[in-house]
């Protein structure tokens, strides 16, 4: 050859290519990786957009019609052409994509003869909004006759009688069937009849109505299939000046933007989110990008060595580089874009997006920005690499450099996990840098341990394995023959390892994060608590026939109350106090560690026991009112009995005067069994008055009231019931039993006291609580003061950092006993106001199901564990963002095998005069394939346990970094790191699987080492 045939730029090119083509395992594994890490990192640009836009468009379903309607609305004073505002409304939502646009013209409410209000409304091709029920549709509306129909609804009359001055037939009854119709702006009134008209300017032709006040509207529905994530905030800015500019009419604007906004925030905090499996496939491609060029730069040199024998120039050796190390590079690319886009494209037709949209977003200018980046730099540093004269084997100066890029990348990781939590707020407001580089500064560091440690980890290794092991031995003594490309192997490996265990262990996180908030709402299996009607749930079904309803089903009466902790003067600080039975304890779903030692039954037991009596008066069944006999009493005196049903709870019942004869009469409830006692102070009349000379200042301070009264026979309707007065207390009541009843003294202003049977318990309740409220603690007491003027004391027996349903401060005691103090303190402050439902198979939580689902629950509040699970857990965000670290996870156990393979083979290729030497010696061919398996082995045996390991502490990282759960918001409680043992077994597994049988494979043409193999390695 002679230096003038390599002259031309064409001729270097045609050089390379033959090069390629002659030795095609020299490079392919490396497109290859490229191509696969490539996909990967397409898919990982563009998955967080499909994935915001699927859960933006699911959250737009599953909103109600009404809920996504647009409206713009004009008034008019009177009937008047309206032709140039509907042109312009019409454009401007038609505009912006809302093309089945409803115009309907809404008079204001009118009455009829007989009184019955009625609203006339025309709309544009009714037979399409409605569905008939009688009659006809309307089919004309002249001045002498318009038809219509009346929309029937439940709360509206479906008939009505109008003025004949009107000249309006109603033809027919009909219902709606488009939501767009009345909704809204336009939404009619309960009780008032609606007259729908065919056509929005019908109303028009009634010319008795000409001066009549009118709404024109124009509505058209959100399309969740038209917008995306990336549309929304053009769209609200829209929204926001629709109205206001024109000069055709003053349009008011009506539109879900509040909706929009929450929806697209939950969906932005997901895609910035996933910033992590983008930065962790931009690190394996960087990665696998520089593995493949150490692979080739022997192979590279020795085709250069053939170049400089033929003289050729500086420039030409450049040119070599260039064109060697982008043939690489762009098959790569062209492979990876096409795996990458059809990736996203079949990724876009599961999530039922159109495929071309997706691809759109995959070559959007930003993911083809960073793609083009990443390669152009792995292209620039590829050159650097090839054209440098360093050697290849190990140096101090190359592990002190590793050293420093190691320490580097540890302190960025430690001021990155220093810098505080990044929430769902902060990321909504915009994407956090620090997310993507993470995965990156952790494999680096992984890699860097690898460097450092792995040589002194083989040679310790060869040290142990007997002589008589010649091969492998010698695997282990050349392990590091060629030190920068089997460490820069390992070190990938390991930082694979690295980025898949965190990949896997994060989507445990979250998902166990799904199981950890559904229990945290739901403690059991089911929770009933008060609705909006304010109902307690043992209104509606006793807890003895919910625990009854179905076969192991538990169910616990709980008291869920705010108690004051008074800390020092007028300060305090609200506790939450619930009370449960104890046994209901050991059947928690999902007790963490984190929260401290479970509390136990023994733990709340009360001792000793208290008795559920305490000396209250029995009450005749079927009794229907007390009449009490007092005597001496003030004419502002209020006087109120104490009562207890059957199911336990207390209340209290007002007693009146029957006139001059002494006797007060209070009315009973069918299931009052026992008096507790009675409410003593100033009438309510009484006590008005005095506050409201109080507060307006127009009177002198009023004395305090004294009372004294005697309180003597009480009859249940006519039968004298027996009573111990010497067991009537009062904490603020005198009270001196007499001959025939008892006498109470009290003093009084503006207000009253409670004078019950029987002595308050005095024992402190045991309780579990939190450490800031056990820190209160005095002689292990803590003192907590309700609404009413009693206190409950508690014992503290235990804390825990927190329980489910409750906030930092709570207190966890027994039911019966909080009960029992609470109404003592306050008649009916401790009925029990939840239903805790656990059932032992799956078949009575199924029946518990579906009772709760009835009709006779609806105005009570429904929780159900496991319902809450499955919607966090299938929720559209949190299946893309654990979907998307599987996937991320896969890509790097797919690549770290890949580099094994390509290790194998490079080193197969450039051992060849070794394996003709050993094979000359006597080696057998079945003892040089394991020179190469083994080396292949032990690489993989050295970058595992540092990789889980870097993988473990990056989890715990990001889990302290972002605190944002699985759906985009704040998980109660935090998530804990959770790693599946088996998950991380299964992908080490696949990649030493994969990888020893691509050894293999490699290995096995170690047999047939002849000639071509020399001069192939020499090409």
């Amino acid at each position: 050859m002679s230096a003038r045939r390599y002259g031309g730029v064409m001729v270097i090119a045609g050089y390379v290519w033959h090069r390629f083509r002659a030795a095609p395992l020299r490079w392919l594994p490396g497109a290859a990786g490229i191509a696969v890490a490539l996909g990967g990192f397409i898919v990982a640009l563009t998955a967080p957009a499909i994935a915001g836009d699927v859960a933006l468009r699911t959250e737009l379903r599953a909103l109600s019609g009404g809920d996504r309607l647009v409206s713009l609305v004009a008034l008019q004073r009177q009937a008047e052409s309206g032709d140039e505002v509907n042109q312009f409304a019409t454009a401007q939502l038609r505009g912006r994509g809302f093309n089945n646009v409803l115009r309907q013209t809404s008079l204001r409410q009118l009455a009829s003869p007989s009184g019955t209000v009625f609203r006339l409304v025309g709309a544009d091709n009714l037979p399409t909004l409605v569905e008939l029920q009688s009659g006809r549709l309307p089919r004309r509306c002249t001045p002498q006759l318009c038809e219509g129909v009346i929309w029937a609804r439940d709360s509206a009359p479906h008939e009505i009688v109008l003025d004949p001055a009107l000249h309006i037939s109603i033809v027919g009854l009909v219902t709606r069937t488009d939501d767009r119709l009345l909704n809204g702006t336009f939404a009619a009134g309960d009780h008032e009849v609606v007259i729908l008209l065919d056509g929005a300017a019908t109303p028009s032709q009634i010319e008795a109505l000409a001066l009549i006040q009118r709404s024109n509207g124009w509505i058209s529905e959100i399309d969740p299939q038209q917008i995306t994530v990336a549309s929304v905030p053009r769209l609200l800015r829209d929204l926001a000046t629709l109205g206001s500019e024109n000069d055709v009419a003053d349009l008011t604007v009506t539109a879900p933007d509040k909706q929009l906004r929450s929806i697209m925030r939950r969906a932005q905090v997901t895609s910035r989110r996933l910033a992590l499996p983008v930065g962790q496939a931009g690190t394996l491609l960087g990665g696998f990008a520089m593995l493949t060029t150490l692979a080739i730069r022997p192979w590279h040199r020795r085709g250069l060595r053939v170049l400089q024998l033929r003289a050729v120039s500086r420039w030409q050796e450049r040119q070599f580089a260039l064109f060697e190390a982008g043939f690489v590079a762009m098959t790569g690319v062209i492979v990876g874009v096409g795996l990458g886009i059809g990736a996203v494209a079949t990724i876009a037709s599961v999530a039922n997006v159109a495929p071309r949209q997706a691809i759109a977003r995959a070559t959007e200018r930003g993911p083809v920005v960073a793609v083009l980046g990443l390669m152009f730099g792995y292209w620039l540093v590829t050159v650097a690499l090839l054209r440098s004269g360093r050697s290849e084997t190990s140096s101090h100066r190359k592990v002190l450099a590793s050293d420093v890029i190691g320490l580097a990348a540890l302190s960025a990781w430690l001021l990155a996990a220093g810098r505080g939590e990044t929430s769902a707020s902060s990321l909504a407001a915009g994407s956090d840098p620090l997310l993507s580089i993470t995965p990156a500064l952790a494999s680096i560091v992984a890699g860097c341990v690898v460097v450092r440690v792995a040589p002194f980890a083989i040679a310790a290794l060869r040290q142990f394995t007997p002589q008589s092991w010649w091969p492998t031995r010698l695997a282990l003594g050349t392990t590091f023959g060629r030190g920068g490309r089997s460490l820069a192997t390992v070190a990938f490996v390991a930082s694979a390892i690295t980025l898949a265990t965190f990949a896997l262990g994060y989507r445990s996180t979250l998902q166990v994060g799904s199981f950890d908030q559904a229990a945290f709402a739901v403690p059991l299996d089911f929770t009933i608590t008060e609705g909006a009607a304010l109902i307690r749930p043992q209104q509606i079904l006793p807890t003895a026939d919910l625990a009854m309803s179905a076969n192991g089903v538990t169910a616990t009466d709980v008291v869920r109350r705010g108690l004051a902790l008074r800390r020092t003067g007028t300060a305090t600080e609200t506790v939450e106090i619930v009370g449960l039975n104890p046994q209901s304890l050991s059947q928690i779903r999902g007790w963490r560690a984190d929260f401290g030692p479970q509390p136990t039954a023994a733990q709340l037991a009360v001792s000793p026991p208290l008795e559920p009596s305490m000396d209250r008066v029995s009450i005749p069944l079927g009794s229907a009112r007390l009449t009490l006999s007092v005597a001496s009493a003030p004419a502002n005196l209020g006087l109120a009995v104490v009562l207890e049903r059957a199911d336990g709870t207390w209340h209290e019942e007002v007693a009146k005067p029957t006139g001059d004869d002494g006797n007060w009469v209070t009315a009973l409830d069918a299931t009052d069994v026992w008096l507790r006692g009675f409410r003593v102070g100033e009438s309510a009349i009484s006590t008005a008055q005095v506050l409201h000379n109080g507060g307006e200042g127009t009177g002198t301070d009023v004395a305090a009231l004294a009372i004294n009264i005697e309180l003597g026979r009480i009859l249940a309707d006519t039968h004298p019931i027996a009573i111990d007065w010497a067991t009537l207390r009062g904490s603020e009541i005198q009270i001196t039993p007499t001959s025939a009843g008892a006498n109470l003294t009290l003093v009084v202003h503006a207000g009253s006291s409670l004078a019950l049977f029987g002595a308050s318990p005095q024992v402190p309740i045991p309780a579990v609580v939190d450490p800031l409220t056990a820190s209160t603690a005095k002689d292990g007491l803590v003192t907590l003061e309700t609404s009413g003027q009693g206190v409950v004391k508690l014992q503290i027996v235990g804390t825990a950092t927190t329980f489910p349903t409750v906030g930092t401060r709570f207190a966890l005691v027994d039911q019966f006993a909080l009960s029992q103090q609470l109404n003592r303190a306050l008649p009916g402050l401790g009925s029990a106001n939840e239903v805790w439902l656990a059932a032992d198979t799956g078949q009575g939580r199924q029946r518990l199901r579906t009772q709760l689902a009835s009709d006779q629950f609806r105005d009570v509040a429904v929780a159900d564990r496991q319902a809450i699970e499955a919607g966090l857990s299938g929720n559209t965000l949190g299946r893309a963002v654990t979907l998307a670290f599987l996937w991320s996870s896969l890509i790097a156990a797919l690549l770290g095998a890949i580099a094994m393979i390509f290790l194998t083979q490079a080193e197969r290729l450039d051992g060849t005069a070794v394996f003709r030497s050993l094979s000359a010696d006597g080696a057998t061919p079945r003892q040089l394939a394991a020179i190469l398996i083994v080396r292949c082995a032990v690489l993989i045996v050295v970058a595992i346990p540092i990789g889980i390991t870097s993988g473990t502490i990056l989890l715990h990282a990001v889990r302290q970094l972002v605190g944002v759960s699985a759906t985009g918001t704040r998980p109660v409680p935090a998530l804990r790191s959770v790693i599946e043992p088996w998950q991380i077994i299964a992908c080490v597994g696949t990649i030493s699987l994969l990888a020893e049988g691509g050894a293999w494979m490699v290995a096995r043409r170690v047999r047939s080492i002849n000639r071509h193999d020399a001069l192939a390695a020499q090409a």
